[in-house]
């Protein structure tokens, strides 16, 4: 529950209670949660990415982009950490599906784990820009730091230290 000094309890809270063109400013802390845009074309925003993090809590894909989000939604300067999926069809950390766009920037993305994606998840047709992130200590069968299976554009990336019996920095499926 909000209070007048914190409106706003969760990090999902501030995002269902959004609009298209919101900004939403996250304080230093660790947010023990897992967040999806459902579809909204906003910014959350953390202060600091070693010292905002998102913590999934080994309960399924950590963030969700899956309804059509365009490059208006921007993920920016958060840690995504323990993020844990037993669904091969889910990323551990980052999921973008279903012609989802957004970008992704000066994100740290570790320590969480998937079946065929730890760190990052790209597929069904989304193609986002990945920038001044570290993706790292990620494990999965496949794609340790990413399953690509789309277009995505990686600038100033660092893929380092993740686990996989196939593609341990990523792993590139059909298209991607």
């Amino acid at each position: 529950q909000g209070s007048e000094d914190n409106p706003l309890a969760t990090i999902q809270h501030g995002i269902n209670k959004s609009s298209d063109g919101d900004t939403i400013l996250i304080q230093a802390g660790i947010y023990v949660e897992n967040i999806n845009y459902n579809g909204k074309n906003i910014v959350v925003q953390g202060e600091d990415r070693e010292t905002t993090i998102i913590d999934g809590n080994q309960n399924g894909t950590v963030v969700r982009f899956s309804g059509g989000e365009t490059s208006s939604a921007v993920l920016k300067n958060l840690s995504i950490i323990n993020g844990q999926t037993l669904s091969s069809a889910d990323a551990g950390g980052i999921h973008c599906s279903n012609n989802s766009n957004p970008i992704l920037s000066h994100l740290n993305i570790y320590n969480n784990e998937g079946i065929n994606a730890g760190g990052v998840m790209i597929n069904g047709g989304s193609a986002p820009l990945i920038e001044h992130t570290l993706i790292h200590q990620n494990s999965s069968n496949w794609g340790g730091g990413l399953w690509l299976e789309g277009p995505a554009t990686l600038s100033n990336v660092t893929v380092t230290n993740n686990i996989a019996e196939y593609g341990a920095g990523f792993h590139s499926f059909n298209s991607g």
